[in-house]
């Protein structure tokens, strides 16, 4: 038995879609009762609050895989943030041997697609262009495929990605030796509500250099997340270490 989720479910989804496949190892499939149940947990809870609870029949016609659709209702509250538990159990017609499948890998989810750029090195050489990777994922972890990127360098130059297979999109700016505002624009086709996480990117060159959102935390998905291109003031400041090297726990050279 396995269980296949949706990859969340949002407020304004009529429908949760759940497929149930039950197949012996061989490949043939079992006929039987199928009973669903659907519930709510969060990421450390070990339960869940059950809000549907249904049975089927798994027919020869099924071929051993079955789409079940469940309204998307049961609760006083629409539970953002919260897990959707899924626990099937086949009973087969010939034996009455049961085999049960759960899951609990799909959301309940607002922000259906997270943006981050985690995968960008936070150290960079101001004379080359600045790499960076956007990453896109739904909550369950699953990459998202055709989101644009969008970057507006300091002189007004327009960079364009879109994410691919891997979820990625990689994004060259140029920035130079300069200071200014850098825009970042992530949008995807018919999906609102995405948050993106954007971080401080810093010059391997004493620090002097640093790309910075203007606004700390979450940016929302077609609207414009302001960076800032800030050079370091020559005022005798300590500049802090920006690259290490450690070898055996003991740091052997150092870069200020």
């Amino acid at each position: 038995v396995n269980v296949i989720p949706p990859n969340y479910v949002r407020p304004g989804d009529a429908d949760i879609k759940i497929i149930v496949i039950a197949k012996y190892i061989y490949g043939k499939s079992v006929i039987g009762l199928l009973e669903v149940k659907l519930g709510i947990c969060n990421d450390s809870s070990t339960t869940a609050m059950v809000f549907k609870h249904e049975r089927f029949y798994l027919s020869e016609a099924d071929k051993g895989r079955k789409l079940l659709t469940f309204p998307n209702a049961g609760y006083d509250e629409f539970p953002v943030n919260q897990r959707l538990c899924i626990f099937a159990e086949v009973t087969e017609k010939a034996s009455g041997m049961k085999c049960g499948k759960s899951d609990n890998s799909a959301h309940f989810t607002d922000n259906p697609i997270k943006i981050d750029c985690e995968l960008t090195p936070p150290f960079y050489r101001a004379i080359l262009p600045l790499q960076l990777q956007i990453r896109a994922r739904y909550p369950n972890g699953e990459v998202v495929e055709d989101v644009e990127v969008q970057a507006t360098q300091p002189d007004g130059t327009v960079k364009r990605q879109t994410t691919g297979r891997t979820g990625i999109a990689d994004v060259s700016v140029d920035i130079g030796n300069t200071h200014g505002d850098l825009q970042i624009l992530v949008a995807k086709t018919g999906q609102l509500g995405v948050w993106c996480d954007f971080k401080e990117f810093c010059s391997v060159c004493g620090g002097q250099i640093t790309v910075r959102p203007k606004v700390l935390g979450k940016q929302q998905v077609g609207t414009t997340a302001d960076f800032e291109i800030v050079k370091a003031q020559n005022d005798n400041r300590q500049l802090p270490i920006t690259a290490i090297v450690v070898a055996r726990g003991t740091i052997q050279s150092s870069q200020h």
